[in-house]
């Protein structure tokens, strides 16, 4: 009988990456062995019994509210075998997002950079996806319509605008705080959620703040949710025809 060769200590206890364990002197004969079991491709982790909840626990970066969970970048990457560019750009937006009112859970959840590093590092399915997607990752979209009117703008060709931004009057007074900008233009771009039209005091507060933003002499283009639909042409078209009027240095 075959004596089965003991894996490096550093591998025993925790999940690890195929490169890993050949790095370390570990042969692909060994990574076959069935004291290891195989949670994704490219993965090994100490077997255990108690099927799927052992071999979850065993994957498991971290606890949220008592519950193993694998990281945020990791789950991220994890979509990638099955999301479109578009939703695996708005869930990372999401991922990198830093709120203007604390909640009770960590944010971010990670940077930008550590999506692209991870990303490049990552192999297998969806793997080439993710990589385009964390290019496209932009801290400052406060809602996935936002990612999605972003998206929609920079694919027609438009500029990239600045995201979240605050506008004040020349006295250092707050005026409004945009969705998008584009500074140089002096336009403004906003997705109107159904909050907008509904909400009384809400549809007040939208009144009073484009009156003020166009004292300061910014134009405000306003998108509704169908005007992002069939891949946001008519959303384009506004914030096209709004860059004409007064386009700025970069734009032709």
């Amino acid at each position: 009988m075959s004596h089965r060769i003991d894996l490096p200590s550093h591998l025993t206890s925790r999940p690890f990456a195929l490169g890993e364990a050949l790095s370390a002197g570990v042969g692909e004969t060994r990574l076959r062995g069935s004291d290891l079991d195989i949670p994704f491709r490219g993965v090994r982790a100490p077997a255990s019994p108690g099927g799927l909840m052992a071999l979850c626990q065993a994957c498991a970066r971290s606890t949220v509210r008592g519950l193993p969970v694998v990281d945020p970048v990791s789950a991220w990457l994890q979509l990638a075998g099955g999301s479109t560019l578009d939703e695996l750009v708005v869930a990372g937006d999401h991922l990198v997002r830093i709120p203007s009112r604390r909640d009770d859970l960590r944010r971010p959840f990670c940077t930008v950079d550590e999506l692209v590093q991870r990303s490049r590092e990552c192999r297998g399915r969806g793997a080439t996806l993710a990589r385009r997607a964390a290019e496209l990752v932009r801290e400052g979209s406060d809602s996935p319509q936002e990612s999605r009117l972003r998206l929609a703008l920079t694919r027609a060709g438009l500029p990239e605008p600045a995201l979240n931004c605050e506008l004040r009057t020349t006295g250092g007074r707050f005026v409004a705080r945009v969705d998008m900008l584009y500074r140089h233009a002096r336009v403004v771009v906003e997705y109107d959620g159904d909050q907008h039209r509904t909400d009384a005091r809400q549809y007040d507060r939208d009144i009073s703040r484009i009156d003020e933003l166009h004292a300061l002499g910014y134009r405000v283009v306003r998108v509704r949710r169908r005007q992002l639909a069939a891949g946001g042409h008519e959303a384009v078209r506004l914030v096209r025809a709004a860059l004409a009027a007064h386009p700025e240095p970069s734009w032709p």
